[in-house]
Parts: C-alpha cells; structure tokens; sequence
C-alpha cells in the first residue's frame, strides 16, 4: 500500500544519493553534521539565515580541517586512547 503511494522520481533521487552517499561518504557526513549543527544554533539563537550559511561553511573546514584527509575506516584507537 505505501509503495503504490511513492513517486518515480523519489525513487531516482533516493537511488541517486545513495550512490553519490556511498562515492563521498566523508563529505556528506561532514556536511550533514555541520548543516545540523547549525540549524541547531540558529534555531536556539533565532540568528538571519545568512548565519546559517556561515556555521555550515565554518562547521564543514573545521571537521575537514582536524580529519586532516583521513577517512573514518583509517582511524586508529592507540593504546593511550582506548576504551576500558
């Protein structure tokens, strides 16, 4: 019944990002966890739209800044940082 219900294209769109998803997986992390964080402060401090902006390209270089080119399967749990 909710299959009847869904479109070609959100079908085509779905497929597409969840290759591009799959391609930049780094990226669209980084972006999502930026967009959200900044929808969040804007959304508390009722900031202009052009904030937002901001917070999402100030989020994005900072959490590509400290991954400095290292994906998230590269990561390595020393021995000083393991959890006990």
């Amino acid at each position: 019944m909710i299959i009847r219900n869904i479109s070609f294209w959100a079908i085509i769109s779905g497929a597409i990002f969840g290759i591009l998803f799959i391609l930049f997986e780094k990226w669209f992390v980084i972006l999502y966890t930026s967009a959200v964080g900044a929808y969040l402060i804007m959304n508390q401090l009722h900031v202009p739209l052009v904030i937002f902006y901001g917070l999402i390209v100030a989020g994005a270089v900072i959490q590509f800044y400290l991954s400095k080119g290292r994906g998230v399967k590269e990561l390595v749990v020393t021995k000083d940082h393991a959890m006990d």
